[in-house]
């Protein structure tokens, strides 16, 4: 997702974590227990949000979409871990990307759709 506009990423990570907070799908996760995987709700979740700085580089619009893709395709680790992954990139100062990883057993793709293309 495109945001144009200046974001403070402590603030914007804060945001985030209340969301997760206030969303037991987002706090959703697998359990594997010998031979039976047990879905629980994390309490207490706190996400670092990543970020990457990509606005002192050439070609900065394209570095970002591009390391976005690479995540993108990345497997999620199912068991023990969140099922979504969230990052932040500044390509400008006034023009970031949000990176919104969701494993497909919380949300599909008919629930989602990025559309990232259009430079700032």
């Amino acid at each position: 997702m495109r945001i144009d506009g200046s974001i403070e990423p402590e603030l914007f990570e804060k945001a985030l974590n209340q969301v997760i907070q206030e969303n037991d799908a987002l706090r959703i996760m697998f359990i594997k227990e010998k031979t039976l995987a047990t879905q629980v709700f994390a309490e207490n979740v706190h996400l670092k949000l990543e970020f990457h700085d990509f606005s002192n580089q050439d070609n900065e619009h394209k570095q970002a979409l591009e390391w976005m893709q690479r995540e993108f395709v990345k497997s999620f680790q199912l068991y023990n871990n969140h099922l979504y992954q969230f990052a932040l990139c500044k390509a400008s100062e006034n023009c970031y990307y949000w990176l919104q990883k969701y494993h497909h057993l919380m949300a599909d793709g008919w629930g989602l759709s990025m559309d990232i293309l259009q430079k700032c």
